[in-house]
């Protein structure tokens, strides 16, 4: 997404009516990150493939690597960033932003262009046109004014590395302008609008995963989600870059580790049975599941039909699919299997004992027993539980697809640690 729609921090109201009247004079140029770039008003306009819906760049199935870095990026793509990755990486030195953020930016505003008096986009800005001094300038404009405008918990200066990826997502979003059609979309993926209003911005998230494939997104100044964007998100970008540790720098169905999988399949609340209702992003997994004959539990058929509402199934996909563990369930049976597979494979997992309450749990550990197992998440942004689960019955009275829930019953359960490096 362009800058059609972006309000600045550090402006606020009083500048509100000059960036309107700039959007509208200076369409195209590069007085104003409020103004649509060239290259955006020409894939509006032209209908490019960039707003074809049925084209995909390759975010959403499949995992591709390359030599190093950049695994799923188009060949084309990824040429490009490695051409400019000592620029990103000499701004990322100068500024303290990851160099993969540079590029990620750089790509959604002018397409990777080396040439050119405002390559990123930023508002107001006059000052040299070489590249460095560009990307170094967004840097700057990156922990200066995108930062700021962040939500609470997101407000630390960026660091070359290790910064939270979810502050990452926050700061684009604020890069881009925090309008609030994504906030909603963002809802309508099953995300929290109001501590993950990111999740609905294709400028961020697009062509991440299934969920964030061939997003909605606004095309003209003062309109709604009016348009389908087909590019990578910059998110997108940074992640298969590697600056996202837990992406692995693939694209699936999911990509990342298993805490932030869990959480991107379940729902970020609580639903009393019974709620089959399934998370776009498990229903993707499970189909794909199912597909590969792989173990997808029970289906439940209210208020439609809804394979891979079950405990054990959930808790397998988690674990295959975010690659913490590729041959989980491999006898692919209920949770008596699973609890099985977990005691043969000791080079993977500690059974841990005495667990009496969360204080002895770890993000990541498993509860099993015959009848019903549980990922613990810890505390995670708008996430409203400490655990994700799935539930299923013979009478359906405790049915519920993949969604926050809380630990409980500890006794009755066995807990088990991936080990690092498992």
């Amino acid at each position: 997404m362009s800058k059609a729609i972006r309000r600045m921090f550090g402006y606020r109201a009083a500048y509100s009516i000059l960036a309107l009247i700039f959007t509208f004079l200076a369409v195209g140029a590069n007085v104003s990150a409020q103004s649509l770039s060239q290259g955006d008003l020409n894939s509006i306009y032209n209908n490019t493939v960039w707003y074809d819906a049925n084209s995909n760049p390759g975010g959403g199935t499949g995992c591709t690597t390359s030599s190093s870095t950049g695994g799923g990026l188009p060949t084309d793509i990824l040429n490009a960033i490695n051409q400019n990755k000592s620029v990103y990486q000499q701004a990322a030195q100068a500024t303290n932003v990851p160099w993969e953020l540079l590029a990620g930016i750089h790509y959604r505003e002018t397409g990777l262009s080396t040439s050119g008096p405002n390559l990123f986009q930023i508002t107001g800005y006059s000052g040299p046109t070489d590249f460095l001094s560009q990307a170094i300038a967004a840097g700057n404009f990156i922990q200066k004014n995108a930062v700021p405008g962040n939500l609470a918990n997101h407000l630390s200066p960026m660091q070359q590395t290790g910064t939270d990826p979810e502050e990452i997502k926050d700061t684009l979003y604020s890069y881009n302008g925090r309008a609030q059609a994504y906030a909603q979309q963002a809802q309508d993926l099953g995300f929290d609008s109001q501590n993950q209003p990111y999740e609905g911005s294709p400028y961020v998230m697009n062509n991440f995963d299934q969920t964030h494939t061939n997003m909605k997104i606004i095309t003209h100044d003062g309109g709604g989600l009016d348009g389908v964007d087909t590019r990578f998100g910059a998110f997108t970008i940074y992640s298969k870059l590697g600056g996202d540790s837990s992406s692995g720098g693939c694209s699936g169905a999911v990509v990342g580790n298993e805490i932030q999988t869990a959480i991107n399949y379940a729902w970020p609340h609580y639903h009393a049975p019974d709620y089959c209702q399934e998370k776009p992003s498990y229903q993707a997994a499970i189909q794909a599941a199912s597909s590969r004959g792989e173990y997808t539990g029970g289906t439940c058929t209210i208020g439609g039909t809804w394979i891979g509402v079950d405990c054990g199934a959930f808790v397998t996909r988690v674990m295959r699919d975010s690659q913490a563990d590729p041959s989980y369930n491999s006898q692919n049976g209920n949770t008596v299997a699973q609890q099985a597979y977990l005691d043969a494979h000791p080079e993977k997992y500690t059974k841990l004992s005495n667990i009496n309450s969360t204080d002895g749990l770890q993000a990541g550990d498993i509860a099993i027993n015959s009848v019903h197992t549980y990922i613990y998440v810890g505390s995670q942004p708008g996430f409203a539980g400490n655990s994700a689960s799935a539930s299923i019955s013979t009478d359906g009275g405790s049915w519920r697809a993949p969604m926050a829930d809380n630990a409980y019953d500890f006794g009755n359960f066995s807990w088990y640690r991936l080990n690092s490096g498992g």
